[in-house]
């Protein structure tokens, strides 16, 4: 079951029959530290992902995106459909070397990562062209309330445009996810959760893959948008039962249900494990040359 921030802290509150503010916040923090704590254990392939950034006509650094965390191989630019590899340089004294040649080419030849931003040799010469870095995400602690206000009027099978009545959706809630309530008594919703990638105004917005279930065009839905951890669904609880574990371990707590919960969250972390570790060992820092690669035009210049 995929728990929403709001979700995950009221079922902690109704495991541990409270629900007064001071409990509610605790379980927030110790959630949060927790889900860090399991995010930051083992190179997990599902906080891999894939930026883009666009090339600026002569301009030789870009800022990294403010989810990447770090990059797990080099950067490449896409030129006209085909990718050209850059070599990472590593150190600044070398990149200084390289660059007392001043030279500008959509090929690059080296790379490298400074103050927070990647940069390329030669600088970029033409607008346009897509920057990929395949890099590791931040982990983002949970804080955002379910938001329920309105209805959905609108949503057709297999569809990505939702559109909302009463709402006051903003471009706050991209990033997010919707989910439209199985069990309406006009139109059924599927219950599961879908990113929200576009919002055009306070009542429509789209979602990134296609809607599941029936279509609804009379009527209205109800439905939440929440924020969800980036863990994997069968996982989402591991948090739950380690905060739990903490919460019961007080002096005024309850050792049987520590262990019972310890326990519980042992064995998914072990099943996480199995199902989950990374399929790569860490960054790539030279894949070098294989024989379907295009020839960077650049090799042959001489510094």
């Amino acid at each position: 079951m995929k728990l929403s921030y709001t979700g995950a802290r009221n079922h902690f509150g109704n495991l541990v029959n409270a629900s007064d503010t001071t409990t509610l916040a605790l379980a927030d923090t110790l959630m949060n530290l927790r889900r860090r704590v399991i995010l930051s254990a083992r190179p997990w392939w599902f906080l891999e992902k894939a930026f883009t950034l666009t090339t600026l006509a002569s301009t030789q650094f870009y800022a990294l995106p403010g989810q990447v965390d770090r990059l797990l191989s080099d950067p490449y630019i896409t030129v006209s459909s085909t990718r050209y590899k850059p070599k990472e340089c590593v150190s600044r004294a070398e990149w200084d070397r390289i660059n007392e040649t001043s030279y500008t080419s959509d090929f690059p030849e080296w790379w490298i990562l400074y103050a927070n931003q990647v940069g390329f040799w030669p600088t970029p010469a033409s607008a346009s062209n897509t920057i990929t870095l395949n890099a590791k995400q931040k982990v983002v602690d949970l804080s955002v309330a379910d938001y329920t206000t309105g209805t959905i009027v609108s949503v057709a099978a297999a569809g990505t445009a939702i559109v909302g009545s009463g709402t006051s959706w903003t471009a706050g809630v991209i990033g997010k996810y919707i989910k439209i309530t199985a069990g309406n008594a006009a139109n059924l919703g599927d219950d599961i959760w879908y990113l929200i990638s576009a919002v055009t105004d306070t009542t429509h917005l789209t979602i990134a893959n296609a809607y599941g279930g029936a279509a609804i065009a009379t009527g209205s839905a109800n439905y939440t948008i929440g924020q969800l951890s980036i863990l994997p669904e069968a996982y989402d609880e591991l948090p739950l039962f380690m905060a739990l574990q903490v919460y019961y371990t007080s002096p005024d707590g309850n050792p049987e249900k520590a262990t019972m919960y310890a326990s519980m969250a042992k064995d998914l972390y072990g099943q996480m494990l199995s199902d989950h570790s990374n399929r790569t060992g860490g960054r790539v820092l030279d894949e070098g040359l294989g024989e379907d690669d295009p020839m960077n035009p650049n090799l042959f210049i001489t510094l």
